[in-house]
């Protein structure tokens, strides 16, 4: 028998989710969509009041979900969103970094 090979680890890696697009829906909500990525098994959509406030986390998603309407916002207010996957690896989540900020004026 010959020696051993080197042990080799790695880390999984996803990326982050593509075309993000938040648009205009019915009055006082807008819809926010990206593209699906079969590498994640799950979605978190975030909030935020302005670009660089505070980010609230509105849910987490399967990873069919690529579409949510946000609802009950203030007419003529400005919203922020940005979205990110993970996946279970060995017991732990292994995050994407956050898709681009898009944001949408609700009507």
């Amino acid at each position: 028998m010959g020696a051993f090979s080197p042990v080799v680890s790695a880390t999984p890696s996803l990326k982050a989710p593509k075309n993000l697009t938040v648009s205009q829906s019915v009055r006082k909500a807008l819809s926010i969509t990206w593209n699906y990525d079969g590498e994640a098994s799950y979605y978190q959509l975030y909030r935020a009041s302005s670009l660089n406030g505070k980010y609230a986390l509105l849910g987490t998603y399967d990873k069919y979900t690529t579409y949510k309407r946000s609802t009950s916002l203030t007419s003529g207010r400005r919203y922020y969103y940005k979205v990110r996957s993970y996946k279970w690896v060995s017991g732990k989540r292994v995050f994407s970094p956050f898709s681009d900020i898009r944001s949408g004026v609700a009507k």
